[in-house]
């Protein structure tokens, strides 16, 4: 999931698939960062019967959404987030 001030999946895990683009092709308005938004897209591309865990490489700096609600929403899906923080 790439974000922004919106977010889009720009692809997903399969099983036993271990290759992992590092070329993001998907058009998001970078204008603003929305935790909330890219979280909450990655707890929904998570298969109902597959154990989750997101990981948000980031400043930290959420200008838009609700980052608490977002956080509380994995915690209740008890889907770990690790953050690799971003300093530039």
């Amino acid at each position: 999931v790439v974000f922004g001030r919106d977010a889009s999946t720009e692809a997903r895990l399969l099983p036993g698939e271990r290759r992992v683009s590092t070329t993001v092709t998907s058009a998001v308005q970078r204008d603003h960062t929305n935790l909330e938004e890219g979280i909450s897209h990655a707890l929904q591309a998570i298969e109902p019967d597959a154990r989750g865990r997101i990981v948000v490489l980031s400043d930290g700096n959420a200008t838009a959404g609700d980052l608490g609600a977002a956080l509380a929403r994995a915690r209740a899906a008890q889907v770990p987030i690790d953050v690799v923080p971003l300093d530039y």
